[in-house]
Parts: structure tokens; sequence; C-alpha cells
């Protein structure tokens, strides 16, 4: 779990992203799922909280940023 959420995602040419939220065990899990140019889908990441509120899914998003995963384009 510890190197799915810590991997690097500058490795391939991201086309779409999708954050996805459902309830689990009375909390809210959210997950990150990309799509690259060759159409494998990876999960990129996810994260437990008690909801899906704000400043949880913008620091998760900078996360994501933060491990390489392009926000200088649309996707």
């Amino acid at each position: 779990m510890q190197r799915l959420q810590e991997r690097r995602l500058d490795d391939a040419d991201w086309l779409v992203l999708v954050l996805d939220g459902k309830t689990f065990a009375g909390d809210q899990l959210v997950i990150a799922l990309g799509v690259t140019s060759t159409g494998e889908k990876r999960i990129l990441g996810l994260v437990q909280t008690a909801t899906e509120n704000k400043r949880v899914i913008a620091a998760f998003l900078r996360d994501l940023v933060e491990r390489g995963f392009p926000c200088d384009r649309p996707l």
C-alpha cells in the first residue's frame, strides 16, 4: 500500500484522471484512477476520510502532482 501511495507518476502520458468516492465501513474511500495514452488504467492513489471535503481532496490532488502527475495541460 505504501509503495502505491509513494510511486512516481511521471512515467506515462496521462489522458484521464477519475476521482471517485465510496462509503466503506463508515468512512469515505476516495480513489484516483488514471488512464494513459495507450489505454492502460492505473490506480494512482487513495485516501480514507470521514467526508469528501475540499481540504482532503485538495491535499490528495497536490500529492498526485508532487509525485509527477501533470497539471500543466488539460486532460
